[in-house]
């Protein structure tokens, strides 16, 4: 068995293998060290630095970016999570899905009582085109100073996704 083959059963049971295919391209990218300064109530951009798995190339791990490969515009489910933590306290803030530059997701978190860490997750289908790309940013409201992705097993800050067939 390869990365690229899957079980499947003809209905009585008997199993054979079969070429991957469904749902690609797929990716999911991390980000492998922290990355600081991330300021008050500003989009900052996450650059997720390392490839976990990109089936067809799609991924830019020195802009944290996914572009649409050429003849696979469609829809897709993307995901990403990020986890904040900071020396003043974080009220609150949003992990952002762009678009081609524009932001299409920006779900808000208040925290009812200040917090030195957080969580931040966005989700969304999107229908996309070849070429189009997606990033994402985080805005996290805190007291006073900058805020850090933290990074203590290199999973804490994660973005990925596929397409739906």
């Amino acid at each position: 068995i390869t990365n690229n083959t899957f079980l499947k059963t003809d209905g009585s049971g008997n199993l054979s293998f079969a070429a991957a295919g469904g749902n690609t391209p797929v990716f999911q990218m991390r980000r492998d060290s922290d990355q600081t300064g991330l300021s008050d109530n500003s989009a900052v951009k996450i650059i997720f630095n390392q490839d976990v798995v990109d089936t067809n190339s799609a991924t830019d791990t020195s802009t944290g970016r996914f572009t649409v490969p050429s003849g696979e515009g469609g829809n897709y489910f993307l995901y990403g999570y990020v986890c904040v933590y900071s020396a003043g306290n974080i009220r609150g803030g949003s992990l952002r899905m762009y678009k081609n530059g524009s932001a299409v997701y920006f779900p808000q978190w208040q925290f009812g009582q200040a917090q030195s860490q957080g969580v931040f997750v966005t989700s969304g289908i999107l229908n996309l085109s070849a070429s189009d790309y997606v990033e994402l940013y985080a805005n996290i409201n805190v007291d006073s100073g900058t805020s850090d992705l933290a990074n203590s097993n290199g999973y804490n800050n994660i973005f990925g996704g596929f397409k739906l067939q």
